[in-house]
């Protein structure tokens, strides 16, 4: 967690009210199409723990209940998807929680 300035040891979770969220928020094909990004579907969040080992994470500001922010940005190796997910440092409970996450199709891949 050093690199994204948080200290010592924390759990990391994917908590059903925000996997809800992304779903709601970010499943619907058609409206991420429109936006040029692809729905999150279950799958996607089985790449959670290879994302965290593998990404590229930073401390990027406050959730909308002003705890510290953490973006993940993954793309995986094989479709070349590119995932970027927002969690929550819950800092009193020692937890790092999912909040958000979208996709992008590979660059250079046809829009969705």
């Amino acid at each position: 967690m050093r690199r994204a300035g948080v200290e010592g040891l924390y759990d990391w979770a994917l908590a059903a009210d925000d996997v809800r969220h992304a779903f709601r928020r970010h499943g619907d094909p058609a409206t991420e199409a429109r936006l040029g990004q692809l729905a999150v579907t279950a799958d996607d969040f089985r790449l959670a723990a290879i994302a965290l080992r593998d990404g590229q994470w930073r401390l990027d500001g406050t959730t909308d209940i002003g705890r510290p922010a953490i973006v993940l940005e993954y793309s995986h190796p094989q479709s070349g998807i590119r995932y970027v997910m927002v969690w929550e440092v819950r800092a009193g409970r020692k937890m790092i929680v999912l909040k958000s996450m979208r996709k992008w199709p590979a660059p250079g891949a046809p829009r969705p």
